[in-house]
């Protein structure tokens, strides 16, 4: 049987569409992040995520602060 090899590489493509994703999904889990008890195991599921999608964004654009507050994502129209 023949074994099948799959290439990947180490970029990630169309980051201004997986940054804004990211911002959207981030920005929807922190408003269920309000709703959920303190500190249960939603609120630890969901912070996980969060945490999750930053390290992602992280990783994409090399800033480690990059859903800060007073965050806006950026305009990639150019």
């Amino acid at each position: 049987m023949a074994q099948r090899t799959r290439r990947t590489g180490e970029t990630i493509q169309n980051v201004p569409e997986i940054l804004k994703a990211l911002a959207d999904m981030r920005d929807r889990l922190t408003r269920t992040s309000i709703d959920v008890r303190p500190y249960g195991t939603a609120y630890h599921a969901v912070h996980m995520v969060i945490r999750a999608v930053d390290a992602l964004a992280t990783f994409v654009t090399g800033q480690r602060d990059y859903f800060s507050v007073g965050f806006k994502p950026p305009s990639f129209d150019d």
